[in-house]
């Protein structure tokens, strides 16, 4: 029991770590658009008030998502870990598409 625990805290560290890590990148996306809004082309304002309301909601989710597991870990800490490595893999997940569309 005690090594499930262990492993759910971990896992939850992790996800929090990764939790920070993507927010800051996705703030300091959202502060070069606001940066940049008075220099958006007309044909892309949309895209960038669709990118920042989505932004807004991608961090609401992970915050509610991060806090669920902040419970859980007390009350099931091997469904803990297996939620917290699903969040980092989504974390991972979306650098990885972000990486491919910058390259391209």
């Amino acid at each position: 029991m005690q090594s499930a625990l262990d492993e759910a805290n971990a896992a939850a560290q992790k996800a929090a770590e990764s939790e920070g890590k993507l927010r800051k990148e996705l703030d300091a996306m959202r502060k070069a658009a606001e940066r940049n809004a008075k220099n958006v082309a007309p044909e892309n304002a949309q895209a960038v008030s669709d990118f920042t309301s989505y932004y807004n909601q991608t961090q609401e989710l992970v915050n509610k998502m991060n806090g669920i597991l902040l419970k859980l870990v007390q009350k099931d800490p091997e469904m803990a870990g297996k939620l917290g490595n699903a969040l980092i893999a989504l974390s991972d997940a979306i650098k990885k598409e972000i990486k491919k569309e910058a390259a391209v």
